[in-house]
């Protein structure tokens, strides 16, 4: 297990998904992996207090032998409301990516009352 805590703006989501990519490297799933990540880091920086002034976010990334999971914890509240999908809306499809690429999901709100989602691949 690995975890680093970034600012939350634009510039950092290459610089994480190239750390993931290091780490993560020898797994068959490395892409999806990848994707993974960015989307969960680019809704955290667009919808949550981690992309204002002084935001972060932190991914964490398990592993064991078949399995991987990346973990991103930001400055939100810990509630979450899913937006209802609009067929020609140009947002709104990032978290069905996730579950579509994934094998597991899971959103919830960590000790501290922050904003945690974390999506498993196996392979």
């Amino acid at each position: 297990m690995t975890s680093i805590t970034y600012p939350g703006t634009p510039a950092s989501v290459p610089t994480a998904r190239q750390f993931l990519r290091c780490i993560l490297a020898w797994s068959p799933r490395v892409d999806d992996l990848e994707l993974i990540a960015s989307e969960l880091m680019n809704n955290a920086i667009q919808h949550t207090p981690s992309g204002h002034d002084g935001g972060t976010f932190a991914m964490t990334i398990r592993w064991v032998p078949g399995a991987a999971r990346i973990e991103l914890e930001d400055d939100g509240t810990g509630q979450w409301n899913a937006a209802p999908s609009d067929t020609f809306a140009e947002c709104g499809r990032g978290l069905m990516l996730v579950s579509a690429l994934a094998d597991d999901t899971v959103h919830d709100t960590t000790p501290d009352q922050h904003h945690r989602m974390w999506a498993e691949v196996t392979w």
